[in-house]
């Protein structure tokens, strides 16, 4: 009886790696907020490799995504510029909150810093988000990418040249003109601390694919 069954078992098909290790997608859920007005922003429309949706009255809306990888969540709206948002999944579901810009606010922001500043519709925005885990600024980071742009700037009560997040600023780094195609951010954490992207990274270095005309947004968490 023994001897048959491990005749059985040596018979058993053995389980493949793509059928026991298939990825299994997660639900990213963001909130979006007027960039201007710090108000929800419904009527986004968010699209994943996986699914696509519309953020409700609360700016939330919820789309599948891959696990334990690098997604990007693309978030349009008719008046704003479309943002490409870059996450990295792990294995649970997951919130993220961001600001979208209209195109208005876009050309505003943009002549506050004229006439050093001049729009370059054939190249693109990047949004380096660096927050700590209670979504506050997280004051001494910094960023800096390997493509060509114009000089970085932050927000405060105004706009003001610079890479490093301020007591007075808001949680993030702006690099605008950046060249289309690939391009690398690296991000130096306040001292003490470690800056991973988010949720699940596990490394202060991101990729994002820069497109004409559109923003790219990349989470890091300082902490």
């Amino acid at each position: 009886m023994i001897f048959t069954a491990l005749i059985l078992l040596g018979c058993a098909p053995e389980k493949t790696t793509d059928s026991a290790e298939q990825p299994k997608p997660v639900l990213a859920t963001l909130t979006l907020l007027d960039a201007i007005q710090s108000t929800p922003k419904g009527n986004v429309t968010l699209t994943s490799s996986l699914e696509s949706t519309n953020t409700d009255g609360n700016g939330q809306g919820t789309v599948l995504v891959e696990e334990e990888t690098q997604v990007v969540i693309a978030a349009s709206a008719p008046g704003y510029l479309t943002h490409n948002m870059y996450l990295y999944s792990g294995r649970i579901n997951y919130n993220a909150v961001s600001f979208l810009a209209s195109e208005t606010a876009a050309t505003q922001m943009y002549s506050l810093l004229s006439p050093t500043l001049i729009p370059d519709e054939s190249k693109g925005v990047l949004i380096v988000a660096l927050d700590t885990p209670e979504l506050l600024p997280s004051v001494g980071a910094a960023a800096a990418i390997s493509s060509e742009s114009d000089d970085p700037f932050i927000l405060t009560n105004s706009v003001v040249y610079g890479n490093a997040i301020t007591s007075a600023s808001r949680g993030f780094v702006a690099f605008p003109n950046v060249a289309t195609g690939s391009t690398i951010i690296s991000v130096t954490p306040p001292n003490g601390q470690t800056c991973m992207q988010y949720p699940a990274g596990d490394d202060n270095i991101a990729e994002v694919d820069m497109i004409a005309g559109e923003v790219s947004v990349v989470f890091f968490q300082c902490e």
